[in-house]
């Protein structure tokens, strides 16, 4: 029988539903996610062409919009250059806004403030003297920096016209007739940095992925050598599809009030698309001739935001579509008396209803097989037993544990050969925090003749609702509870408007028996991605690019319909 492994996309915040595997039923986003996609697009796309001419939206089809003003001086038709000096309007953008760094970083961000649509970011980009078509053109180029001003050219003459003669007209040969060069004054750059050297393909193997989840995955083969894997990323934008939210109107109270008995609610509401950045080590060998697997993830999370006391945050609906890192006077909680108050103490005075906060918060699981007082592994319905668990990379009330689009950071899984008790280490870094780490127990990781592979994955997994018969368990659950779609009859992943942007990998590495660091890249390792069938068209769905000899690569995920 197949491993009850999914070794292709373990997302978190699936595992307390049991085993991943997905489900499906009528979604009534067709239409949303028709809009929300066709929003989406235009960022990663080229406005349209007729004929040749570029069509801004909303300009009837065959016809120009107007020309722009050309500076003072220039000749029409002449191409445009290079801008070299940013407007004073893109100085202060970039200047509040530190982690843009590419035009794409810009597009995103003009898109954010913009309300996701073609005219509202066109507007920001205008209003920062810059246009969306002139950034499209050179998505990956570097946001145009302000060169800094020459100095004047002095036009006073010499403070004096009178040259005093040389004191002698005697000139001594000199001593030797060969003269050494000058010493260089100008070092030699150093070498790029491999991160640095950008390359066309990465060359990776292919292999269909297993469906369920808008997921893109690149993993190393095999192997008692493999220790670890670690990375260094920014974290992505996410747009939830407001059309998929939890519960739904119309959930039955006995569902929503063994949710609030359990204590799940705070955890189950919301999106009910979550995304997910992170790395993971799968290993497998043979305790007492039962061959078994194990899982170990780390990455950051689509979670709830919690304050210093505990206490679930919500914000205004503009500030949770920015992505950007909400200030204390936009955070609300809710008191005694159910009134909306920020962390200043102030009451929400705002028109739009708050919203559950969400952003990025680290987490690290493991799946084990569980084993018997023999040390062998204990069998269920003719499978190895299995355990999921999360272990705490921080506690909710850690603020420094919450991370937001554009934020860089570094994570790492790694596995101690031999030593069962610590065989797992997981390390989460954000650029000026300290590190948040956790060690955990594994039977199959720590065993030096475990075989392991390193994975990255980049996903957004989803969520739905039980209907009484889509589950491939239904007795577990009632209908109306949430339930993922990995555990669904079909399999099969719901058409969206939620999207996923940004999401670069700078570096990764798979470590090594040896002290030896392999980089992602290259025909060994072997790319997977879902590919669903009919209503969904995985092929348009995602767009990787930027790749470099460091195993980076930049990933945007668009769910598309037909």
């Amino acid at each position: 029988m197949s491993s009850p492994l999914r070794n292709a996309s373990f997302s978190p915040g699936l595992w307390n539903e049991g085993a991943r595997i997905p489900l499906h039923s009528p979604s009534p986003v067709a239409a949303a996610a028709g809009v929300a996609a066709a929003a989406v697009a235009v960022v990663t796309s080229s406005p349209p062409t007729t004929a040749g001419d570029r069509i801004e939206p909303g300009t009837a089809a065959g016809t120009r919009p107007p020309a722009p003003a050309l500076p003072s001086g220039a000749a029409p038709g002449v191409a445009e250059g290079p801008t070299t000096t940013a407007p004073v309007g893109l100085q202060k953008t970039l200047a509040d806004h530190p982690h843009i760094k590419t035009n794409q970083d810009l597009i995103n961000h003009y898109y954010r403030q913009g309300g996701g649509t073609w005219e509202g970011a066109s507007r920001r980009a205008t209003a920062d003297g810059t246009s969306l078509n002139k950034l499209l053109r050179d998505r990956e180029g570097s946001v145009a920096a302000p060169e800094s001003p020459t100095p004047p050219t002095s036009s006073a003459p010499p403070a004096s016209t009178t040259t005093a003669p040389p004191a002698s007209t005697t000139t001594a040969p000199p001593a030797s007739t060969t003269t050494a060069p000058p010493a260089s004054t100008t070092a030699p750059p150093p070498p790029a940095k491999p991160e640095d050297q950008k390359i066309t393909n990465p060359g990776f193997s292919e292999r269909p992925g297993i469906p369920g989840a808008y997921y893109d995955k690149v993993e190393s083969p095999p192997t008692s050598k493999n220790l670890g894997v670690s990375a260094t990323v920014t974290l992505p934008h996410f747009t939830a599809d407001p059309a998929r939210n939890y519960p739904p109107a119309g959930t039955p109270a006995d569902v929503l009030a063994k949710m609030a008995k359990s204590g799940t609610y705070i955890e189950k509401e919301g999106p009910m698309d979550r995304p997910s950045m992170y790395l993971g080590s799968h290993a497998s060998a043979v305790i007492n001739g039962q061959k078994v697997e194990a899982e170990a993830d780390i990455g950051m999370g689509w979670n709830r935001r919690f304050d210093k006391a505990g206490n679930p945050t919500f914000v205004a609906p503009a500030v949770q579509n920015s992505g950007e890192r909400p200030t204390p006077a936009q955070i609300y909680t809710k008191d005694a008396a159910g009134k909306f108050r920020n962390q200043m103490g102030d009451e929400y005075q705002g028109k739009d209803p708050l919203q559950p906060h969400f952003c990025w918060k680290p987490f690290a699981r493991t799946h084990e097989p569980v084993l018997g007082a023999n040390g062998s592994p204990v069998m269920k319905n003719g499978q190895v037993k299995m355990d999921n668990h999360y272990t705490p990379i921080a506690a909710k009330e850690n603020q420094d544990a919450y991370f937001y689009s554009g934020e860089k950071m570094s994570m790492s899984v790694g596995r101690n050969q031999g030593d069962p008790a610590t065989a797992v280490s997981f390390t989460v870094k954000g650029e000026g925090k300290e590190p948040l780490k956790a060690t955990i127990a594994s039977n199959v990781l720590g065993r030096p003749d475990a075989l392991v592979s390193e994975k990255r994955v980049t996903s957004i997994d989803q969520f739905t609702v039980f209907n009484g018969s889509n589950h491939r368990r239904p007795g577990e659950l009632k209908p109306g509870e949430r339930m993922s779609v990995e555990s669904e009859t079909t399999q099969q992943v719901l058409p969206t408007g939620s999207t996923l942007e940004g999401a670069k990998w700078h570096s990764v590495t798979v470590n090594q028996v040896g002290n030896k660091s392999v980089p992602m890249t290259g025909r060994t390792f072997v790319h997977s991605r879902l590919k669903d069938s009919a209503p969904v068209d995985e092929d348009k769905t995602f767009e990787r690019g930027g790749y470099n000899a460091s195993g980076g690569e930049t990933v945007d995920i668009h769910p598309a319909a037909r």
